[in-house]
């Protein structure tokens, strides 16, 4: 190879200089931005968490009270209507405008940095899992919730019924109702060693009177097997014995000794019934827990089954207002 050969080689693998100068005079223009303006990074990161934080206590708060709609935090987001729900659309929803359009800048700044100290083929890669980053961070307040939702209903329902011995969900019929009247729903009550059902039925003449009776059991029989409510007069009938419960100010049943836990927890809301119930001694009867994410027609309830058939009483008035708010959920 000739010196002028060898010479030729070299100038076509050297680096354009000017294109060097141009990435290193952009990077040098970042860097001397930044410590420049220290101050103004630092209050518009806070203000971005800041920002951040109120959005995810609203998403949390909505995603506790959707999945345990018989708490207190409910019973107060519930007590303030839509309050709550249009301050999350207004702070959160909206103000994703401003967090996307920064995203969108973040996008473009990024690519464009890489692409210039790297080149096309780290940028392409780059860009894919930029977008990713920008796209989430700059939206997630508006959508989380949706994720949130699901699997804390899911986790409570598999979990809510530990310390309990009983298991029920309420199923209201919603489809076809009035080719399933007079019957208004099941309960499937499943304990330790068998399960049984109960049907909520409809008188035709009197839509006031409905009865809540066996439907079929395995290895388990209920301890009462027919019940009748009026709902009108607010009582319940058992072997011809007629006694009240009471729904305001709240759901009692002095009658069997109970009562909420905690009677500021209504047990009639904007969600399902809400219904926490013990004896006056202390003791458990009834928790409902919550309904279906896939499905607010269905409600689960935990009970301690007893051999007087207390729970059951209690059950029953559940299962009529499960019925009810089922209509319109």
């Amino acid at each position: 190879m000739t010196d002028s050969e060898a010479a030729s080689i070299i100038s076509d693998l050297q680096i354009d200089s000017s294109d060097v100068d141009v990435k290193s005079k952009d990077i040098a223009k970042l860097n001397n931005w930044i410590k420049k303006n220290p101050k103004r990074i630092a209050v518009h990161v806070t203000c971005l968490f800041i920002y951040w934080s109120i959005c995810l206590t609203f998403i949390i708060l909505d995603g506790y009270q959707s999945s345990h709609p018989g708490s207190k935090i409910a019973a107060y987001i519930d007590g303030g209507g839509v309050t709550f729900s249009v301050f999350q659309i207004i702070i959160c929803n909206l103000g994703m405008l401003i967090t996307l359009i920064f995203g969108i800048l973040f996008l473009i700044g990024g690519i464009r940095l890489v692409y210039q100290r790297f080149g096309l083929w780290v940028a392409i890669p780059f860009a894919i899992v930029w977008l990713g980053i920008c796209a989430f961070l700059g939206t997630w307040q508006a959508w989380l919730w949706a994720v949130v939702r699901p699997i804390w209903t899911e986790n409570f329902l598999n979990t809510a019924c530990q310390g309990w011995n009983m298991s029920i969900m309420l199923a209201p019929y919603t489809i076809n109702l009035e080719q399933s009247l007079p019957f208004l729903g099941v309960a499937t009550v499943t304990l330790l060693n068998g399960s049984y059902s109960m049907q909520l039925e409809q008188n035709a003449a009197n839509h006031y009177v409905l009865y809540f009776y066996t439907l079929n059991t395995t290895n388990a029989e209920p301890p009462i097997s027919n019940i009748t409510y009026n709902t009108f007069n607010m009582t319940y009938t058992i072997d011809n014995v007629t006694a009240h419960y009471a729904m305001s100010p709240n759901l009692a049943i002095s009658s069997r000794g109970m009562q909420l836990v905690d009677p500021s927890i209504p047990f009639i809301g904007s969600g399902p019934p809400s219904a926490n119930i013990e004896f006056k001694n202390g003791s458990r009867v009834l928790d409902t827990v919550t309904t279906l994410y896939s499905d607010c027609t269905q409600l689960k309830v935990c009970a301690i089954y007893d051999s007087v058939g207390d729970f059951e009483v209690a059950l029953g008035i559940v299962m009529i207002q499960q019925f009810q708010y089922a209509q319109t959920c």
